[in-house]
């Protein structure tokens, strides 16, 4: 009964994990749209998403037909929505073909991006190299630490809300050198979720700026991906993971402490929020 009780809750709190973190974000609409001729020329080049999209890390840029940038650099929120950004454009833009380059960061935290042109009047020159700048990808030895990353934070992630679980319910009453040894085995499973959070900034970082891996060590970079949604909640994750480990730690070497046992539960669900 214990342990089918186990299993049910550890079901029903993966059901509750939030979907928005299983799917990407969608384009939805631009302003002004693909390959579209207009008289005059935008104050401002707007996107919206099928989600709401971290753009702090990435953006929008716009290019004249000499590759030089003719953006305000600001980038803006129409609407104040968080599905939507923008950047805007001075005025007084001459006739011409402008590319615009976007890349953002979508609820699932992986990166997203795109390129297209518009014309103001008269088509002009187009600059080579822009759009492959904004869209090229990463190194092989980033996608592979990135995707090996994403699959030991879910993996220690499991082992953590689950270990709790299982310690709590199925065997409150076992042998207090096997409750030791799990114990242990539960903080270290949360001590590695800690390194694996942490680790995950920097691969976030040359991900999302298609950056190397020496590049997306330094600060400006990963104070810049801390401040996102995604680093927020990475950050978050390792701080529940480490009292984790050191509730599991004190646990194992005391027996039938409740309520160190309930926090223990409390946070291994948490992580999975």
């Amino acid at each position: 009964m214990r342990l089918r009780t186990a299993l049910l809750l550890g079901l029903l709190a993966l059901l509750v994990t939030p979907a928005a973190a299983l799917g990407h974000a969608e384009l939805l609409e631009v302003s002004p749209g693909r390959g579209e001729q207009l008289d005059a020329a935008p104050g401002q080049v707007t996107f919206r998403f099928s989600e709401s999209v971290e753009a702090r890390f990435g953006g929008v840029r716009v290019f004249d037909g000499t590759g030089k940038q003719v953006d305000d650099g600001r980038l803006v929120r129409p609407g104040g929505r968080a599905d939507s950004i923008g950047v805007g454009l001075p005025e007084g833009l001459p006739d011409g073909t402008y590319t615009v380059t976007w890349r953002v960061i979508s609820a699932d935290s992986d990166p997203i991006n795109g390129a297209f042109v518009f014309h103001v009047g008269e088509h002009g020159a187009n600059p080579e190299g822009i759009v492959d700048e904004v869209v090229q990808g990463t190194s092989g030895t980033v996608d592979f630490l990135y995707t090996a990353v994403r699959f030991l934070d879910y993996t220690f992630l499991l082992l953590c809300a689950g270990g709790a679980l299982a310690l709590a319910i199925v065997l409150p009453s076992a042998e207090a050198s096997v409750r030791r040894r799990l114990h242990l085995a539960l903080a270290a499973s949360a001590g590695a979720l800690v390194l694996v959070a942490l680790a995950g900034l920097v691969l976030q970082g040359a991900k999302a700026g298609a950056l190397s891996l020496g590049g997306a060590l330094h600060w400006d970079v990963v104070s810049e991906i801390a401040g996102t949604r995604f680093g927020e909640w990475a950050l978050a994750r390792a701080c529940l993971a480490g009292a984790l480990a050191l509730l599991a730690i004190v646990l194992s070497r005391r027996r039938g402490n409740m309520i160190a046992s309930i926090a223990c539960v409390v946070l291994g669900l948490a992580l999975l929020d």
